[in-house]
């Protein structure tokens, strides 16, 4: 999607600037790189709208909020079916109902299949309907376990706090079909004695993915601060 041009004016210049950045990011070969200087990127794009809207959120709210309703992608509630699997026996729901569902689903899979996350998974309101009382106590909260792994909480606290604060991947699968304009699943198997196990199921989230969401994220917000007449620089605190 290309962005459209404002003009030499404060949102043209704020706009060029993360266009530019954009571009530079693109040509550098390292994908891990390429996504770990996105990051801030989507960060700093992020305080715009909490501060117009006045919601001082704390940073992941604020930036699932922004990647969300700048509709980076629309289909952000799916729920991972790989990472929901694993929690489930993590928190000891081995054996429940939910838990054989996804089983099943993930035995039927074919090795060398790279299904795209939005053929394959399920929305949060699936998960809701159907088991509505998978949950857990954290404090003195109830969290539903399928909300932990919905695409959206896991490109926050799976991808962008992983390559952030411990520079490292999300997923071995990320990077093996770069380009991909979509997140996917990648089959791995060990080799056990010779014969290689069950393995297991990975998400791929691409550099082709964030690129095109940054991009799109860029483009409405840009769209929105200039129909309410926001100059973007009025959102920061720079130090003179």
């Amino acid at each position: 999607m290309a962005i459209r041009k404002y003009g030499n004016n404060p949102l043209g210049m704020f706009i060029s600037f993360f266009v530019i950045k954009q571009k530079e990011i693109k040509e550098i070969k390292d994908p891990f790189f390429r996504k770990i200087l996105y990051m801030p990127m989507f960060d700093s794009l992020s305080k715009i709208p909490d501060k117009v809207e006045g919601n001082n959120y704390n940073n992941n709210k604020r930036f699932n909020d922004f990647v969300e309703k700048f509709r980076g992608w629309g289909h952000w509630k799916l729920v991972s079916t790989t990472q929901l699997y694993r929690l489930l026996h993590k928190k000891g729901f081995s054996n429940v109902n939910i838990t054989q569902e996804i089983s099943k689903k993930l035995d039927a899979m074919t090795n060398g299949q790279v299904p795209k996350a939005r053929e394959f998974d399920e929305d949060i309101g699936y998960y809701l309907n159907k088991f509505p009382d998978i949950k857990v106590k954290i404090g003195n909260r109830d969290i539903y376990i399928p909300d932990s792994c919905t695409l959206l909480n896991i490109f926050y606290h799976s991808f962008r706090c992983n390559l952030v604060h411990d520079f490292r991947e999300h997923e071995q699968a990320t990077n093996l079909i770069p380009e991909s304009l979509e997140p996917y699943y990648m089959h791995f198997a060990h080799q056990s004695r010779g014969k290689p196990d069950k393995g297991y199921w990975a998400l791929g989230i691409p550099n082709g993915f964030i690129d095109k969401i940054f991009i799109n994220c860029l483009n409405n917000l840009a769209v929105n601060l200039n129909k309410n007449n926001v100059n973007p620089y009025d959102c920061y605190g720079f130090d003179y």
